[in-house]
């Protein structure tokens, strides 16, 4: 989630969006640990309206939404990773540690 708060930060001259806004929104709420229904308080909307902004706040919904294809995205990373290395893994597994039996503990000479 880190990384979709950060986006903005790394590169400012990204166009604003409404689907980056609820992309960004949605990781905000999340990483908040906020009521997903955030953006449907008055007080949230008034706020936008004062400040003139042009985005429509997402509902818990949408929220839900955002967050299930973000980690839709993130999935698919780290499944790519593990089948780009997997070579490694198998090698990994292959020289894994095997459980002892009690047989073999009590017959081990300290």
């Amino acid at each position: 989630m880190a990384q979709y708060l950060k986006k903005g930060e790394l590169n400012p001259a990204i166009t604003a969006t409404q689907s980056g806004f609820l992309r960004l929104f949605s990781a905000w709420i999340l990483d908040e640990s906020l009521p997903w229904m955030t953006g449907e308080a008055p007080s949230l909307q008034l706020l936008f309206k004062y400040l003139k902004i042009n985005f429509a706040l997402p509902s818990d919904t949408t929220v839900r939404n955002q967050l299930a294809k973000i980690f839709a995205e993130l999935h698919g990373k780290v499944v790519r990773e593990f089948s780009v290395s997997n070579g490694l893994v198998t090698r990994f597994m292959d020289k894994r540690v095997l459980p002892v039996s009690e047989c073999e503990v009590q017959s081990c000479v300290c």
